[in-house]
């Protein structure tokens, strides 16, 4: 049963993702992708996994995670939304795997104006 819930929610996550931010990602063409051969990502597209499995998935900016993108946490907890210098900073929605949700704005990874 917890499985299934977790599904669901990764689902709307997901879905809710592909409303806010997929527009975005079509005009983001304009964007390489980032380079396997180098160490220092920036003004490209890419996707990111820590050793421990936590995973970025979209800009890169100055080696760091920036613009509109999602990061997910292998305990299942998904921040979708944008960055700027490795942080949440503007417009995003925190969803744990419970269902529970943080959605708003974003500075320095505080939530400072809820939706």
């Amino acid at each position: 049963m917890l499985q299934l819930a977790i599904i669901s929610n990764l689902s709307c996550a997901l879905a809710l993702w592909l409303v806010l931010f997929g527009p975005a990602f079509a005009q983001q063409g304009r964007l390489p992708p980032c380079p396997l051969s180098i160490f220092v990502w920036t003004n490209c597209v890419g996707e990111w996994a820590s050793s421990s499995g936590n995973k970025y998935v979209s800009e890169f900016k100055d080696d760091k995670f920036n613009g509109k993108g999602s990061y997910t946490f292998t305990n299942g907890v998904t921040y979708v939304g944008e960055f700027r210098d490795n942080k949440y900073n503007g417009q995003g929605t925190l969803a744990y795997p419970e269902g529970r949700k943080k959605v708003g704005i974003w500075e320095d990874n505080v939530l400072v104006k809820s939706e």
